[in-house]
């Protein structure tokens, strides 16, 4: 929470128990009653309705006076960055992820969810109609560095907050360069201020590419020593240091999961990871995981949930090291495919994870949201 915010917050608390005392003061005063009757002495010589509309005007009073600092307080305050840096190799559905992500939340969260800048909103609506008819994104380009922009705005009785939230979306081959190639001239980079400024870190693990390699746990353990070379470079490089980043969100995230029980289920998946599956079959993994394809079914949540564990037992040693590194840490298991009317597998599980407490409270009180529980 902004230090502004902690400080509007305090001050509608000392604007609330004085106006609480000016009503006090202004009861005994308008009584005749100051200098002679203590407070509940006065209260015990009104009459039935007197009472009736004493306790409702202090009340209404407090309300009001609250009311007035709050309006104050929204206008005073400019929106929080708050930015999410999302990690991981070419092609693991990263661009995917985040505008499934977007779409999901703007219909969770209504008006509330406003994404901001033409791009983004172009991207976010062109890339969401490919994913929609079964077709993969097209890839973030070496060149492109890009944040999908979108501004949330949460409230309490006391407080308002307004959260510009920022969502890198940059190349696979960057993630690869921060974990590989830590020369001087990388400190310089776009990616690398935004990686080590983020508030919240995505770690993505494509699940396709394990169904489509000839050797999958030792593709799993290139990835898992990749994206550990990462966290360790941002632990020893983030800008507010090793115990701030105890307390931001971290998350290990496996995308394209619905691909498990589509290609696991039958014979010739039950030695899946310590033997490969047949190469026709992954092949058509492939084209299906890059949308050239489209899946012969879609796969519902039990499904999906009784072959992740398949998958995330090979990145173990992963998910320690990043328990251990905060106390915000989830693994999550997602897809960006609709089988119902709710959000797709691990959608709600990654808003909750990565967003402000304020957002998260909110985004519960949805019904689309708890419908997707």
């Amino acid at each position: 929470m902004k230090k502004d915010s902690i400080g509007s917050r305090l001050g509608l608390w000392i604007a609330i128990l004085t106006s609480a005392l000016l009503l006090v003061i202004l009861s005994y005063v308008l009584s005749g009653q100051v200098s002679r009757l203590s407070f509940f002495e006065f209260y015990t010589t009104l009459g039935i309705y007197d009472k009736i509309a004493f306790l409702i005007l202090v009340p209404l009073c407090s309300l009001l006076v609250i009311y007035f600092f709050r309006t104050l307080s929204h206008r005073s305050e400019s929106a929080e960055v708050y930015s999410v840096a999302v990690i991981g190799f070419p092609r693991s559905g990263k661009t995917t992820l985040i505008t499934t992500l977007f779409l999901e939340l703007k219909l969770a969260l209504g008006d509330r969810f406003v994404p901001r800048g033409e791009t983004t909103i172009e991207r976010i609506y062109d890339d969401g109609e490919r994913i929609r008819t079964g077709h993969a994104p097209r890839a973030t380009r070496t060149q492109d560095v890009f944040s999908y922009r979108a501004e949330i705005t949460a409230d309490d009785l006391l407080q308002l907050y307004r959260y510009r939230v920022e969502v890198g979306d940059f190349p696979g081959e960057m993630s690869l360069e921060f974990a590989d190639n830590y020369a001087s001239t990388l400190h310089q980079s776009p990616y690398f201020s935004w990686v080590t400024s983020s508030n919240a870190f995505l770690y993505i693990v494509d699940t396709s590419e394990l169904l489509c390699s000839d050797a999958p746990t030792a593709t799993a353990e290139k990835i898992m020593k990749s994206l550990q070379a990462v966290h360790a470079r941002l632990q020893d490089q983030h800008v507010e240091g090793d115990r701030n980043i105890r307390k931001m969100p971290v998350a290990l995230v496996f995308t394209k999961v619905d691909l498990l029980p589509i290609f696991l289920s039958d014979e010739s998946g039950k030695g899946w990871p310590n033997t490969p599956l047949p190469l026709p079959l992954r092949t058509q993994i492939k084209e299906t995981a890059q949308g050239e394809t489209i899946a012969l079914k879609t796969p519902d949540r039990a499904e999906i949930k009784n072959y992740v564990s398949r998958i995330t037992k090979l990145f173990e040693e992963l998910e320690l090291v990043l328990r251990q590194s905060t106390n915000r840490f989830e693994l999550i298991a997602v897809s960006s495919v609709k089988s119902d009317n709710r959000m797709p597998p691990g959608i709600l599980e990654l808003a909750f994870a990565i967003l402000p407490i304020p957002a998260r409270r909110k985004l519960f009180q949805s019904k689309y949201a708890r419908n997707s529980l």
